[in-house]
């Protein structure tokens, strides 16, 4: 699993903070594009689990389901095979 992914599903899960797509994508230094793809991403292990997916408001607003903790299950921060570059790395 990505490691940007996991450290977004660890955000997702501070409850009582609001997380929006631009706090995201400058924290983890990329695009919006990237944070939203990220999320689809995270939601395609939601459904996949029967869990309710993260949605957008207007603004960019995420707005997280009460289970989104138990999709901590489902991660693997060391899954090889899914493993995306950074740009950094992709660099080199």
């Amino acid at each position: 699993m990505n490691k940007r992914i996991v450290s977004i599903i660890q955000e997702l899960n501070q409850l009582e903070k609001c997380i929006n797509i631009a706090d995201l994508a400058k924290k983890f230094e990329v695009s919006e594009r990237t944070v939203r793809n990220d999320l689809n991403a995270i939601n395609d292990i939601l459904k996949k689990h029967k869990l309710n997916i993260v949605t957008l408001e207007k603004g960019g607003r995420i707005i997280r389901g009460e289970n989104i903790p138990d999709v901590l299950a489902y991660v693997d921060e060391k899954d090889f095979y899914t493993y995306k570059l950074s740009k950094e790395e992709r660099k080199i």
